[in-house]
């Protein structure tokens, strides 16, 4: 059973509208919220960083550049992060599954777990 898309990813389901490598063992992530005191910006640092599995001081967030990032609609409170957050722990996620898959494949092997890894770096 294929799990629902949670909103602001159904409608903006490209990866790269959501993540993005500006150089090596640096990533961008991106949010159609904006920071209005509640935090948001820094929640999304941290559930990037959990879920792509690296150290937040790695991460920079773009916030609100609707030409490169999600369109998410309106920023308003706790919603940012139901929503928002939920999307972008998903989009990390394929993200990171992606990465690891062709970093399986160029490796030669076969199951995904075969790969150590520690702050976002693959090994084999």
């Amino acid at each position: 059973m294929n799990t629902p898309l949670p909103g602001p990813l159904n409608d903006n389901p490209n990866l790269d509208r959501w993540v993005a490598f500006p150089s090596p063992g640096k990533v961008t992530v991106l949010t159609g919220r904006v920071e209005l005191g509640q935090g948001v910006l820094t929640a999304m640092a941290q559930i990037a960083a959990d879920e792509l599995d690296i150290e937040m001081g790695r991460i920079s967030v773009r916030s609100g550049d609707t030409e490169k990032a999600p369109n998410e609609g309106y920023t308003a409170g706790s919603q940012s992060i139901q929503f928002g957050g939920v999307a972008m722990r998903q989009a990390c996620a394929e993200v990171r599954e992606l990465f690891l898959d062709q970093a399986a494949r160029f490796n030669g092997m076969l199951v995904l777990g075969d790969i150590p890894e520690q702050d976002g770096d693959a090994f084999a």
